[in-house]
């Protein structure tokens, strides 16, 4: 096999490669650039040309510079015979070696006006944009997160800039926005010239009025490179691929595929605008345009070349900002940051960087949409809604599988296996990247600190990110719980030891979980998270809780699986054997500990080693209680399950108004700081701890299975005189399930 590039005579950027055996003829050759998914004239009759000018191959410029006869053909070229072997001599026979930088073959197209002789004759008008969101989430209420303020002061500058006819990079802002898939980057896009032109300068007094009147006149452009777009049209000049994408708002008469191959079309956005200012009669002094582009990620980028199509495409848009003949507001999008990066890492543009929101529960004219379907389940329909994570793909998934149950029973466990279903659809390269997403994850996890070099697997930051369902801030990874969920149940290795949870009895689907269950898990995650980093602080190790004294104290940190105790046993640390501590853990094992049934107080324990003290306890207690939990109460719960050297947590839904001061070693979790400390788990974590269970009573069997351990295979002989605490009996699948109910 043999790598051969291969470029468009006379385009710019348009080297790609292939790969051919030494049995190949040109013919071949030439059907395989045919097939290549960078080559946009699928349908031609191409021809071949030795990409060789005085016995030396040519770079990306030189073919970049060839110039066609008038029958189009390339001046000076041999035309490569399609009969002959791609071995042969005079090609790529045994004395060839191909180097770095080298065009080997140049392609030529058929002139298009003899393939759709009528295109450049097409007529154009103006024409509002197409929206660029058309899925379910289009029709709900835009949340708009945007500091309205910023932006009004950045469009004042902006303006006043262009009026005074200052090019000045500082003094025109680029709009971007950079964040994953399903974030709602579209959305923003859609509703941005609608927040120029009614929002940031509603009141009277603000604004020059010459300045409020260009807005509310402004001609909007919306681009993407996906929805149809997406074919490249091997465009001489970057600024191509987005002036053609303008041009073609304005018809209808053609598709893409057809539009792009009249390069009668193939136009810089300078050339659109001058159109534009002919087809409404506007002169360009007095023409505002707010050119909104979606999906830049979509052009091809190679790390630090300034020839990629994503860099030019991006310097042509700053170029456009900052000496437009007519007053040009540009917003772009992207899912990848790092050529965004590199570009303004040398540039001293002034860009504005946009946040997308991360969503409450969607509405429709003020009307809750998930109202419809609550049905007496209103905190199980907000965890779903939290559960989600404000990723706006993943709840309008959430909310057609909702509406296709209304007016059925409402079933937890079936919505979410049929939500899981449709996540993996919406997102299918997490799916075609589960080891990389379970380290973005386990990153999620540990709070760790993250940037443009940070590897996830085989994977980059851009990459991760681009899956979906993960987000940057700041320096660090957020996620919803649902890609927990996508994780889980898609047989990664945490969910295969035995005494975590055997896949036959996995229930992290369930809203109701065992606390005990829950927090161990949690806490075995994190251990994953930080056990290839030796030592750590504890305090890293929990995250987002409040610390006394004495708790930042460096810990070896080992991967942890959980299980119940076999009896009750001591939490405190007491009496330390050889290498062994009263639990009965050695130094290589760790194994986390919950009390056994029966015990008064809801807490756990593992054992851990201090970096130079040995053996101590990591305590866990959980209290929920009423109003505030006094000092008191906490040094009491602390003497009763910790020893002084041992570090003691607690976890409590009220507000601790304790003096972290006077506890050293010590430390809690409560109403100020429970999201910060669980994270993607927060709202399962408080929902288990704040919502009451169903009442055996008067709860059905299916509201009933939504508690951890409760199974449909058994009924109950006197259900009405049971307790909740009898459930493991009344409705389990087996044995071991009822005891650990």
């Amino acid at each position: 096999m043999v790598k051969l590039f291969c470029a468009l005579a006379g385009a710019a950027g348009s080297a790609f490669s292939v790969r051919v055996d030494e049995s190949d003829t040109v013919d071949d050759l030439r059907n395989m650039i045919r097939d290549h998914p960078q080559f946009g004239h699928p349908n031609s009759k191409l021809q071949l040309f030795l990409a060789k000018k005085g016995g030396a191959w040519l770079n990306s410029d030189g073919a970049a510079a060839v110039t066609l006869d008038e029958h189009g053909n390339p001046q000076g070229f041999d035309k490569m015979d399609p009969s002959l072997w791609i071995k042969n001599d005079r090609y790529f026979g045994e004395k060839f070696q191909p180097n770095e930088g080298q065009i080997h073959v140049l392609v030529v197209v058929p002139t298009e006006a003899a393939v759709v002789p009528a295109l450049s004759q097409q007529s154009f008008l103006w024409k509002e944009p197409k929206s660029l969101v058309a899925t379910t989430g289009a029709n709900w209420d835009f949340q708009n997160s945007l500091d309205l303020g910023n932006l009004a002061s950045a469009i004042g500058c902006h303006y006043e800039a262009w009026r005074d006819g200052k090019t000045d990079k500082r003094t025109h802002p680029l709009f971007v926005c950079l964040d994953g898939p399903g974030t709602g980057k579209s959305r923003l896009l859609d509703e941005f010239p609608k927040i120029l032109q009614q929002q940031i300068f509603h009141d009277e007094t603000q604004g020059d009025p010459a300045m409020k009147q260009l807005l509310r006149n402004a001609y909007n452009f919306k681009i993407t490179f996906e929805n149809g777009t997406t074919k490249p049209g091997n465009f001489i000049d970057p600024g191509q691929a987005i002036g053609t994408r303008m041009l073609y708002q304005l018809q209808d008469s053609f598709v893409w595929d057809e539009f792009m191959l009249d390069h009668a079309n193939h136009v810089v956005p300078a050339q659109v605008l001058s159109k534009l200012s002919a087809i409404t009669g506007t002169d360009p002094s007095q023409m505002c345009v707010i050119l909104c582009v979606d999906s830049l990620q979509k052009l091809p980028h190679e790390p630090g070349s300034k020839r990629s199509e994503f860099y030019t495409a991006f310097a042509s848009l700053c170029d456009l900002v900052n000496a437009s003949k007519c007053w040009l507001i540009v917003i772009c999008a992207a899912t990848i940051s790092q050529p965004v990066d590199e570009f303004l890492a040398a540039s001293p543009q002034w860009r504005e960087m946009l946040q997308t929101t991360s969503l409450e529960r969607p509405k429709i004219d003020g009307r809750d949409v998930f109202d419809a379907f609550n049905n007496g389940n209103e905190a199980l329909t907000q965890l779903l809604v939290d559960d989600m994570g404000g990723h706006g793909r993943a709840l309008e998934e959430l909310f057609k599988v909702m509406l296709q149950s209304q007016g059925q029973a409402f079933e937890f466990i079936p919505v979410m296996h049929k939500v899981l279903a449709a996540i993996r659809q919406a997102y299918p390269a997490i799916v075609a990247q589960m080891q990389s997403m379970k380290q973005a994850f386990l990153a999620v996890i540990s709070r760790r600190r993250v940037d443009g070099n940070s590897l996830f697997g085989n994977l980059t930051l851009d990459q991760v990110i681009s899956c979906g369902l993960i987000r940057l801030d700041g320096t660090q990874l957020q996620c919803p719980f649902i890609l927990y969920m996508l994780l889980e149940t898609h047989d990664i290795p945490w969910s295969k030891h035995a005494t975590y949870a055997p896949a036959e009895r996995l229930e992290d689907l369930k809203p109701w979980q065992l606390w005990e269950h829950f927090n161990c898990k949690f806490r075995v995650l994190k251990s994953q998270a930080f056990a290839q980093e030796e030592p750590v602080l504890w305090t890293d190790i929990h995250h987002g809780a409040r610390f006394g004294d004495g708790c930042n104290r460096r810990v070896i940190e080992r991967q942890l699986t959980y299980a119940l105790a076999d009896k009750r046993m001591p939490t405190k640390t007491k009496g330390f054997k050889e290498e062994r501590c009263s639990c009965g853990n050695d130094q290589g094992k760790c194994f986390l500990y919950q009390p056994a049934d029966g015990s008064a107080s809801e807490d756990a324990f593992l054992c851990l080693e201090d970096a130079t003290k040995g053996f101590f306890h990591e305590v866990h207690q959980c209290k929920c209680v009423e109003g505030n939990l006094s000092l008191d109460v906490f040094e009491q719960e602390r003497l009763k399950a910790a020893g002084p050297d041992d570090l003691f947590i607690l976890y409590c839904t009220s507000l601790v108004t304790a003096d972290l001061c006077l506890l050293p070693n010590s430390a809690f979790v409560d109403a100020t700081c429970w999201e910060a400390y669980y994270g993607p788990f927060a709202a399962r974590a408080f929902f288990i701890k704040s919502v009451p269970l169903p009442c055996i009573n008067t709860s059905s069997e299916v509201q009933l299975e939504f508690v951890e351990g409760v199974g449909p295979a058994l009924p109950c002989p006197n259900r009405e005189e049971a307790s909740i605490y009898e459930l493991g009996r009344c409705f389990c699948e087996d044995q071991d399930s009822s005891q650990g109910s």
